[in-house]
């Protein structure tokens, strides 16, 4: 999407037609997912455009002994920092008048990323149970921009250094590209998140427009041999590829790379074809050649517009508002191309000065690192909440970074619990041997603060993100590592190796009710063990929270089972008004409860198998807390008016000192 649009054999208009098609799949996609499910295959279409473009550009300066980095890079910013700039910048004014702390604290990050084009890096590393919502996201399109950048600072280097040694180009890039794609493939079941955002696994796609590239120019290839019915049924059949594909195929139904290999394919058939075939003469028409030419500002302005509305909106804004915002892109997209994109094209053309060039890349470069600078500095101060009155400060603390950052006054795990660093949550509520111990998940972690800031006793949190309490049982989401079996065991070996513990909580998420809440995440495996390989998910769970109590017991040790709290079906923020800014009105949640017919229900597999372990168990005792939230009718996500939960099941801190000043007395009384 950022290339530069000329060939050795000029400019070609259907080259931008195709990139209109790209960027308005994608924004469909975005606009109206249910009615374009596949739209998001556009961006593969723009990597192979851009592999194509990039490489043609390279081989023929080349060729000429014209090529110089200096000036590839100069045509690289001229073509993608101006508008980057300007639509991060708005997006930062927007978010400052629209976003919550806890919300524009996540933007900064992002902002830094996207400065800096290693937005991609970001969300990988970010990747898990906690992360933000990709449509709450609003620089999340920028992952795909980061890949192109890291292919332009590897693949120009790479082109030069064969061109010298005389390397034939096309075996390289086919080889480059069959590497990328087996490393794709032997990715993809435990580090899909990976292989979807990292330049080695998408380094084929771009690759494959590289061949193109390479292979016109060894006359390697030739559309005219082609039958003229052959050559217009490959481009028909390509372009049809593409519509049907992002019309059928869903992102949660199906793994990225078939969309990838469709878009890639299609379009490479497309570019390969040639610009007087029907197709090519189709995308070069008038209107779609406009809309090419400012595809790049208007993917970058889409996004922002329409996540922060879903943001302030708390949910997807209506179709009317879509439909508008999408209209709004157009006309941002459009005034951008004319003010801001060709003007800096025209003052600083191909064949500029050296000087002129130079100055060119450093402007760039700092304008650049002060919009990476800025996203630091909110990040740093918190999304600057003195922005925002007291009640939207309060709100502002259901929030996972406000959470995370309680947590960092109780000492991290050192000395003799170094091993357990390695866990997601390793901390002791004092300095020294803790006596007590709490083992789990996240929703072992939501307890840890309010227990270790009323009990007398040193407490010691070992939990680690969606890893449950089962020993000898492999768990895992769908797409990521297996780490489960070395956390529990890790968490379980520390609590064996110190007798001064005494007491054991151990705590977990209901899974079956998480992954119905969170939809956007994979489903999570629980493996049943070679023995009983018919095993339902609520026998693998038995069997491996009793595998586990079992490791725990030791003579004079008290284990407790913590029931799960109440999961509430809705964002605990819909209880309060507190928004900046509302696109429409929005009725406070009364009562901010769930039915409890609703949690009854949606627990009792998980009760059943706590109660099954108890049995076999009689030394174990178990806390349940629904008493706590719950009367026959209801089950409260707030209490005297003040909100007890972050989000739809995790705690706040408010939260876990009133479930920490019930439980802390049942504690002491059930361990008599």
């Amino acid at each position: 999407m950022v290339a530069a649009p000329a060939t050795r054999g000029g400019y070609r208009p259907d080259i931008d037609g195709l990139r209109a098609v790209a960027v308005l799949l994608v924004v469909a996609y975005h606009a109206s997912p249910d009615h374009v499910p596949g739209g998001f295959l556009g961006v593969d279409v723009f990597f192979v455009i851009s592999g194509f473009l990039i490489t043609g550009l390279i081989l023929d300066g080349l060729a000429a002994g014209t090529f110089s980095l200096l000036q590839f890079y100069a045509r690289r910013c001229r073509r993608i920092v101006p508008a980057l700039v300007v639509v991060l910048a708005a997006t930062l004014a927007l978010a400052w008048r629209t976003l919550l702390p806890g919300e524009l604290d996540e933007l900064g990050k992002d902002l830094a990323a996207g400065g800096t084009f290693t937005t991609n890096l970001l969300l990988w590393m970010q990747a898990g149970y906690f992360a933000t919502a990709g449509r709450l996201k609003p620089l999340l399109h920028l992952w795909s921009l980061g890949v192109e950048e890291q292919f332009y600072l590897v693949w120009p280097v790479l082109l030069a250094a064969a061109f010298r040694r005389r390397l034939r180009i096309v075996p390289l890039a086919a080889g480059l590209a069959v590497a990328s794609f087996a490393l794709n493939a032997a990715m993809m079941p435990h580090h899909s998140v990976a292989a979807y955002y990292l330049l080695p696994t998408r380094f084929w796609e771009l690759l494959a427009g590289a061949l193109l590239a390479a292979a016109e120019r060894r006359s390697q290839l030739n559309p005219g041999a082609l039958p003229p019915v052959a050559r217009e049924a490959v481009g028909i059949a390509a372009l049809a590829a593409v519509a049907g594909a992002s019309l059928v195929l869903r992102e949660e139904r199906t793994p990225w790379f078939v969309p990838a290999a469709v878009g890639t394919l299609a379009s490479a058939a497309i570019v390969a074809i040639g610009p007087r075939a029907w197709i090519g003469r189709l995308l070069s028409a008038r209107p779609l050649v406009v809309v090419g030419l400012m595809s790049y500002p208007l993917y970058l302005w889409h996004w922002p517009l329409l996540s922060i509305a879903t943001i302030v909106e708390e949910g997807a804004p209506d179709r009317t508002i879509r439909a508008a915002l999408v209209c709004a892109s157009l006309v941002l997209a459009w005034l951008t191309w004319q003010l801001v994109e060709r003007p800096i094209r025209e003052r600083l053309p191909v064949r500029a000065s050296r000087g002129r060039m130079v100055r060119f890349i450093a402007v760039s470069v700092a304008a650049l690192a002060a919009i990476a600078g800025a996203g630091l500095a909110v990040h740093g101060l918190g999304g600057l909440p003195g922005r925002l009155s007291a009640l939207e400060e309060v709100r502002a603390q259901v929030s996972y970074p406000a959470f995370a950052a309680n947590e960092q006054q109780y000492p991290k795990c050192s000395g003799a619990f170094r091993d357990a660093k390695r866990l997601s949550f390793c901390f002791t509520s004092k300095p020294g041997e803790p006596a007590a111990a709490i083992l789990g998940d996240s929703h072992a972690d939501h307890l840890f603060p309010g227990i270790a800031a009323a009990s007398p006793e040193n407490w010691l949190l070992l939990a680690h993100n969606t890893c449950p309490p089962v020993f000898d049982v492999p768990a895992y989401r769908a797409g990521t590592p297996e780490e489960c079996s070395r956390a529990n065991q890790l968490a379980v070996g520390v609590v064996a190796a110190h007798d001064r513990i005494r007491t054991v909580v151990v705590a977990s998420a209901y899974l079956n009710a998480l992954d119905l809440r969170r939809p956007g995440l994979a489903p999570f495996v629980l493996t049943p063990p070679s023995s009983a390989p018919g095993m339902t998910r609520q026998e693998v769970f038995a069997y491996g929270l009793e595998r586990e109590v079992a490791q725990l017991e030791a003579p004079g040790r008290v284990i407790v089972l913590f029931v799960d709290v109440p999961a509430l079906n809705f964002a605990p923020t819909s209880c309060v008004d507190a928004r900046p800014l509302r696109l429409t009105s929005h009725p406070v949640r009364t009562p901010c409860a769930v039915p409890r017919a609703d949690v009854d229900r949606s627990q009792a597999p998980y009760r059943a198998a706590i109660a099954q372990v108890a049995r076999a168990h009689p030394g174990v005792r178990v806390y349940d807390p629904a008493p706590l939230f719950c009367d026959a009718a209801w089950c409260r996500a707030d209490r005297d008016g003040a909100l007890l939960y972050r989000d739809e099941h995790h705690l706040n801190l408010r939260g876990s000192r009133y479930v920490a000043s019930q439980f802390l007395p049942w504690l002491a009384s059930a361990a008599r």
